[in-house]
């Protein structure tokens, strides 16, 4: 089998207290995220939408992405 590599979007609610941190952050960056899970639900009973947030408490930069080169 060939390797096949998978990109996942997630939602993460940031408050003041991670402000400056995330300010600082780019496209790219590899960052860290610790907080709490919460979801959620809306619609009827013929069409239900989930989500998924992580609450952050904190948020770090491991490493910042490569310049791009144009």
């Amino acid at each position: 089998d060939d390797w096949k590599t998978d990109t996942l979007w997630n939602s993460v609610v940031c408050f003041s207290n991670v402000g400056p941190q995330v300010e600082a952050a780019g496209k790219g960056d590899l960052v860290h995220v610790t907080g709490r899970v919460r979801e959620s639900n809306h619609g009827d009973s013929n069409e239900v939408s989930y989500r998924t947030e992580l609450i952050a408490d904190t948020f770090s930069i491991l490493t910042k992405a490569e310049a791009e080169h144009s």
